[in-house]
Parts: C-alpha cells; sequence; structure tokens
C-alpha cells in the first residue's frame, strides 16, 4: 500500500528512516522497521511536465482570498524577470496561464 505523507525534516539514509517515532493514536514509541518493510527506491513520476517538447517543471502560484490579482500577477512578472537573469544557460522560465490576462481582457472588452 502507498501511504502519502508530508514530513518536516530530510532523510539521509535508511537506517535514519527507520529511526523510532512516536506515533499518538498507539500511545507509543514504534520503529518505522516493525510495521513496515523500508526500503530506499527511486521516485515514481505520477505527473510528468512537457514543455515545447522538453522535459520541465511547473510552479504554480496560487492567489489568496482578499490578494489583487492584477497587482499579484505584475509582480509576478517583475520577479520573472528578475530570475531570468540569474538562470543558468539553457533553462528558460516562463509563464504558462496567467488568469490576470483573462481579468485584464475583460476590462478592456467592457469599457469598449
Amino acid at each position: 500500500m502507498l501511504y502519502l505523507t508530508v514530513t518536516d525534516a530530510t532523510v539521509h539514509s535508511l537506517e535514519e528512516l527507520q529511526k523510532p517515532y512516536h506515533f499518538k493514536q498507539w500511545q507509543k514509541i514504534v520503529q518505522l522497521k516493525d510495521i513496515a518493510d523500508v526500503k530506499i527506491k527511486e521516485g515514481i513520476e505520477y505527473t510528468r511536465i512537457n514543455a515545447n517538447g522538453r522535459e520541465g517543471l511547473l510552479v504554480a502560484i496560487i492567489k489568496q482570498p482578499n490578494t489583487n490579482l492584477i497587482s499579484l500577477s505584475s509582480e509576478m512578472q517583475k520577479k520573472l524577470d528578475e530570475l531570468k537573469k540569474i538562470l543558468p544557460s539553457g533553462v528558460t522560465i516562463s509563464p504558462y496561464y496567467v488568469q490576470a490576462d483573462f481579468v485584464n481582457d475583460s476590462v478592456k472588452s467592457v469599457t469598449r
């Protein structure tokens, strides 16, 4: 079975991963190796991003409630411009979906 978990620590070795953990539901300390077969294996890719025919990375920026979408988009563009200056050669960064573009187009349509 696959159990997805979130952890706040980086594991550097199999032995470190097998250290005792405190499971509150059982009210005792249990070693992970006592309840599971612990192995270090290559990660499985659940999602693969393809950008212009090459493998890519997708970073999603999600607007929080009460945030001005147009201002956020403008600030993100400034950050992108800064990042482009320091990226290694051959590495590019570009927006994929800019929600503010639709808002701006809608405003222009109404004002016309």
